[in-house]
C-alpha cells in the first residue's frame, strides 16, 4: 500500500535575491512497512522536502507537482533537535497526551496512561514519575525517545524522521535506530528516514533516494545503491565515507 506518492514536486521561495528553487522535480513513493531514506549532503533539499509534505514551510513559499498525495492527517515528524520539539513551559508528559486528547477524543486520564506506555515503550525507566518532567531535565538521547513517543501519540501511519540521530553520540544513535526498525515492523509503518550518515543507511533502510541541488539524482533499492552507484554525486558521497560503508560490506 502507497502512503505517500509525490510526483514532481517544486517549492520556490521569493528572496530580495529573487527566486530560489530549493526542491525540483522531486518525485517519491513509499510503501506501507516500509523504510525509505532520503539522502545528501547539508543544503541539498531534504528538510525542504519533508517540510513541503508536512506543509511547514513558510507562507510565501509557493508548493507545486503534478500530484501530491497523502493524508496529513497521518503523518508525524521527527525532528533534528529534540529541545525545539518541546514546549520548555510544559511538561513532557503533558505534552505527549495533548494529541491523544486533542486528535483522539481520550479523556485526560487516559491519555495520561497511553503517554506513560509509549515512554515505557521507548526505554524510559520510571516513566510515571518522568511525566512530571520538563525537556530541560531530560538528556539528549533521552529527549529524542520522548520525542517519537509525541510522534507515535498522533498516531502516524508514515513517520518522517528528520536527522533524527545527528545530534545524539553513537551508542545512542543506535538505541534511537533500533526502536524506529522495532516500530516500522510492530505498526507497520512507513518511514521517511532523511540522513546524510550512509552507513545508517546501509544498516536501516530498504530503499535510497540520493538528492542533490533539490533533485533526485538516483534512487532504488539501497544495496545495489551504494555497491553500484551511478551517478557521480553518489560515488561521491560513497567516497567521503570509505570506512564506515566498509564496516557494513558496502564496497566502492
Amino acid at each position: 500500500m502507497s502512503l505517500l506518492h509525490i510526483e514532481n514536486l517544486q517549492v520556490n521561495i521569493p528572496t530580495a535575491k529573487g527566486m530560489v528553487h530549493p526542491v525540483r522535480k522531486v518525485s517519491l513513493q513509499l510503501q506501507q512497512g516500509e523504510m525509505l531514506a532520503l539522502v545528501g549532503e547539508s543544503g541539498s533539499g531534504k528538510s525542504i522536502t519533508a517540510q513541503a509534505i508536512m506543509g511547514l514551510l513558510p507562507d510565501n513559499a509557493v508548493v507545486s507537482g503534478k500530484t501530491l498525495q497523502f493524508e496529513r492527517k497521518k503523518i508525524a515528524m521527527i525532528f533534528q533537535n529534540p529541545m525545539a520539539t518541546f514546549n520548555p513551559v510544559l511538561t513532557i508528559g503533558y505534552q505527549i497526551a495533548e494529541p491523544l486528547r486533542v486528535l483522539h477524543g481520550y479523556s485526560k486520564k487516559a491519555a495520561e496512561a497511553e503517554a506513560i506506555q509509549l515512554l515505557e515503550r521507548m526505554q524510559i525507566r520510571d516513566a510515571a514519575q518522568k511525566m512530571r518532567h520538563y525537556a530541560h531535565e531530560f538528556s539528549g538521547g533521552m529527549l529524542q525517545r520522548a520525542a517519537i513517543a509525541m510522534a507515535l501519540a498522533c498516531k502516524p501511519q508514515l513517520l518522517i524522521a528528520d536527522e533524527p540521530t545527528t545530534a545524539l553520540d553513537v551508542s545512542t544513535q543506535a538505541e534511537v535506530m533500533q526502536l524506529l526498525a522495532e516500530l516500522r515492523r510492530e505498526k507497520n509503518l512507513g518511514i521517511l528516514f532523511i540522513t546524510h550518515d550512509l552507513a545508517l543507511v546501509a544498516q536501516q533502510a530498504a530503499r535510497v533516494a540520493v538528492m542533490y541541488r533539490g533533485e533526485i539524482v538516483e534512487t532504488g533499492i539501497t544495496h545495489t545503491v551504494l555497491a553500484q552507484p551511478q551517478h557521480v554525486y553518489t560515488k561521491a558521497l560513497l567516497a567521503a565515507l570509505p570506512v564506515a560503508l566498509t564496516k557494513h560490506g558496502i564496497s566502492q
